[in-house]
């Protein structure tokens, strides 16, 4: 299956719940064998994917989004923040 690349500004964990429960949903994964893959609880995969929980681990944010397949990208803004 392939799933198209996007380009998604992230600002918030409801934001990163949002991509990560679309690209599950893509993968035809329950919530349970996501979390499984990611090596996590179902009810931490499903808080986040609901933006409930706010603290999570990068290197666990990074295996959650690994599982469903979405590259994590940094880039500047286009503003600078005054100083």
């Amino acid at each position: 299956m392939s799933i198209t690349p996007l380009n998604v500004t992230i600002h918030d964990t409801a934001d990163l719940g949002a991509q990560l429960r679309a690209h599950r949903e893509r993968l035809r994964l329950t919530q349970a064998t996501a979390a499984a893959l990611s090596g996590v609880s179902t009810r931490l995969w499903s808080e986040c994917e609901t933006g409930k929980r706010t603290h999570v681990a990068f290197e666990t944010v990074i295996r959650m989004l690994n599982t469903v397949g979405i590259d994590l990208a940094v880039t500047s803004r286009r503003h600078a923040i005054a100083e």
